[in-house]
């Protein structure tokens, strides 16, 4: 649910002895089990922009089907009908203390196409460069590593696909 909530950039309100407040999805997570919601905060809703006209795509690696991720890539954006893309917002799991926003790697993809292998190895590279990915029982911080930039241009070659099924009338 993080990933999402960063890749569709979603608002979260809470409300608390102060009052309500708005959240961005970009300042809820801080770390691990760690968000912006104080003590005295209850979360009430989440709101997600409306996503009409997108494509959306989730890959991950876990070691067996409903295990933890090893390294997992959200994406969502908006495809231009001449072949390139309004923009595209990447959101990376397990590699971090916390689910990521690929800033760097979203603004690259801002009115490229992703039949552009240049352009879309420079986005696999901006989001490896934002990661800490951590060692456990599940995968190295190396293997996990390896395989973000696979799974970059796996979730970005997965939105390609999924533009053609839409424009063919095959809405996913």
């Amino acid at each position: 649910m993080p990933m999402a909530a960063l890749a569709l950039d979603a608002q979260v309100r809470v409300e608390g002895s102060s009052g309500a407040r708005t959240i961005p999805a970009t300042e809820l997570f801080r770390g691990p089990y760690q968000t912006a919601v104080q003590p005295d905060e209850l979360l009430v809703s989440v709101t997600y922009p409306d996503a009409a006209g997108t494509v959306s795509a989730f890959v991950e690696q876990a070691r067996r089907h409903n295990d933890y991720a090893v390294v997992a890539v959200a994406a969502v954006g908006e495809p231009r009908p001449d072949g390139t893309w309004a923009w595209i917002r990447i959101a990376l799991g397990a590699v971090a203390d916390r689910a990521l926003l690929a800033q760097e790697a979203n603004e690259l993809l801002r009115g490229a196409r992703l039949d552009d292998h240049d352009t879309v190895a420079a986005a696999a590279a901006a989001c490896a460069a934002i990661v800490d990915p951590p060692t456990d029982a599940r995968a190295s911080a190396e293997y996990r590593r390896h395989l973000l930039s696979i799974y970059v241009e796996r979730a970005l070659a997965m939105l390609e696909a999924r533009r053609g099924a839409r424009q063919a009338g095959d809405a996913r």
